[in-house]
């Protein structure tokens, strides 16, 4: 029986082997090679984004400059026809404050067109002495090298625009006991709001608080105005909107030209030239809301700051344009007497201010300022005669500044001065070179 099954088992071995040797000899040698190599399979990676070409879409400009808030909204269409869109060619390049480079701005001037400032919590504003420039500066922990680089861009032809100011919830007086204080919370505010300036501007300060619900809660207000101008462009500027998210809220504007007002005079939108440049100072109205003026209103200060004219009818000419161009020769005619007069070979006091550490601050009268060596001595010599004019260098670029001050209103007096000289000329805080 044993025998049996092992001439059973052995003849089962032989067939298995005899099946096996036959498919092995109906294959291919060269298939069977190939089946014997490690599969390899190619991918190819296509971007799903290179396979559509997506239209720009215009209205995407207002979720860009000028159109900035603390509480920036992102589904906002803008309120005027495709047409009025496709008139706006701008590519306009705009930074908050604090995120320039200063110090490549200042070998760059021109790699930046807008730098704007938003309003802060009263807890980040570092009130460090009267002059709302410095404070703002140092609340956005910009060196004082920083903030005369600043100042030097806006000379350049830069426009700084201001929606500042600070605002408070009534959790900033709130305690260990869970007490709250609304007029605590207003105290603080208005304590670091009072007795500012803003360089050598007096400063309107536009306050508004939130309807209180209980000891800890409020809710947002909102403000409009029936607005008007003396400047034809800004006509059709009727309605304005603001809100008002916190408890209590300050505004600042800096005195200067009032573009735009409420019907009971109190200023809204109001701009500084400073040397070649401009700072435009305004409320943060609201700009989505299409039964307002908001958004029409913020394009059309930025074309005023770039001086274009596409919402301006029919060559409508501003009447201090006018008064300008009129005066303008007289002006350039009084340069030409000084330049005719004055020899070009008399020494001018030039301070060279680079690689200079130890410095004094006070103030002092800016009357020009070029990146260009040879018209900077140009002009220098050809108002030497000026009272205490100097040239100074200041790395790349040259300037002309008279006298020193120990305060900023004796400086403010000689301005009128040296406008019969130079239309441009401002009192200013000034570093001085120890001797």
């Amino acid at each position: 029986m044993q025998k049996t099954y092992v001439s059973l088992f052995t003849i089962l071995i032989v067939v298995f082997l005899s099946a096996c040797t036959n498919r092995n000899i109906n294959i291919n040698p060269e298939i069977e090679k190939s089946l014997l190599q490690p599969e390899s399979i190619d991918v190819y990676g296509i971007d799903i984004n290179k396979l559509v070409v997506e239209k720009e879409n215009l209205r995407d400009q207002v979720n860009e400059f000028p159109f900035v808030s603390l509480n920036p909204v992102l589904d906002y269409r803008g309120k005027f026809s495709d047409k009025f869109y496709s008139l706006k060619p701008y590519k306009v390049r705009a930074k908050r404050i604090d995120e320039i480079d200063f110090w490549k701005l200042q070998n760059n001037p021109y790699a930046v067109d807008f730098i704007y400032v938003l309003p802060l919590w009263v807890e980040n504003f570092k009130r460090v002495s009267d002059d709302l420039y410095q404070n703002i500066g140092y609340s956005y922990n910009l060196s004082l090298k920083e903030q005369e680089i600043l100042k030097w861009w806006v000379e350049q032809g830069g426009v700084l625009w201001l929606e500042t100011g600070i605002y408070t919830t009534l959790y900033d007086s709130y305690t260990k006991t869970g007490i709250t204080s609304s007029s605590k919370a207003k105290r603080v505010l208005n304590k670091k709001s009072e007795k500012q300036y803003f360089m050598d501007k007096n400063l309107h300060i536009v306050k508004y608080q939130a309807k209180k619900i209980d000891y800890i809660n409020y809710e947002k207000k909102e403000v409009q105005f029936n607005v008007n101008s003396s400047l034809s462009w800004l006509n059709d500027v009727k309605e304005l909107r603001l809100v008002i998210n916190n408890y209590a809220e300050n505004y600042f504007l800096p005195e200067g030209k009032i573009l735009l007002k409420t019907d009971s005079n109190i200023p809204l939108v109001t701009t500084n030239r400073y040397g070649k440049g401009m700072i435009i100072s305004m409320i943060p109205f609201s700009y989505n809301d299409t039964r307002f003026d908001g958004e029409l209103l913020r394009w059309k200060l930025m074309e005023y700051a770039l001086d274009t004219t596409v919402l301006k009818k029919d060559q409508i000419i501003e009447e201090e344009a006018v008064e300008e161009k009129k005066e303008t020769p007289v002006k350039e005619e009084v340069v030409v007497e000084e330049k005719k007069e004055a020899p070009m070979k008399e020494e001018v006091n030039i301070v060279d201010m680079r690689n200079t550490n130890s410095t004094t601050t006070a103030y002092c009268v800016q009357l020009y300022s070029d990146a260009n060596e040879a018209s900077f001595n140009k002009t220098l010599y050809a108002h030497k005669n000026l009272k205490n004019i100097r040239g100074e260098i200041r790395g790349s670029y040259y300037t002309i500044r008279a006298g020193k001050y120990e305060k900023l209103n004796d400086a403010v007096k000689d301005v009128p001065y040296y406008r019969e000289y130079f239309n441009d000329a401002f009192a200013r805080e000034c570093a001085y070179k120890n001797k």
